[in-house]
């Protein structure tokens, strides 16, 4: 069940999720869906700089990483 699944994914002990997505228009038409599932789990979520993540996480709600930054800084920098 997708219970199960959200419980088993907290369960993991991630320190961080990855939601990357290119700025392409085929990716315009995706959901906020791993956003949503590491935050239900209570992992903290870095996230690709497209509309449909800023769009949801205003406010520090993940770490938005600009297209031209690197991730494995912003995975570090959430990390420290």
């Amino acid at each position: 069940s997708y219970e199960a699944f959200l419980d088993r994914l907290g369960s993991l002990g991630w320190w961080v999720g990855l939601a990357p997505l290119d700025n392409i228009p085929f990716n315009a038409t995706k959901t906020n869906i791993k956003w949503l599932e590491y935050s239900f789990a209570g992992i903290p979520t870095i996230a690709s700089n497209v509309d449909v993540y800023r769009s949801c996480c205003p406010e520090g709600a993940a770490l938005i990483v600009p297209a031209d930054s690197c991730w494995a800084a912003a995975i570090d920098a959430l990390l420290q």
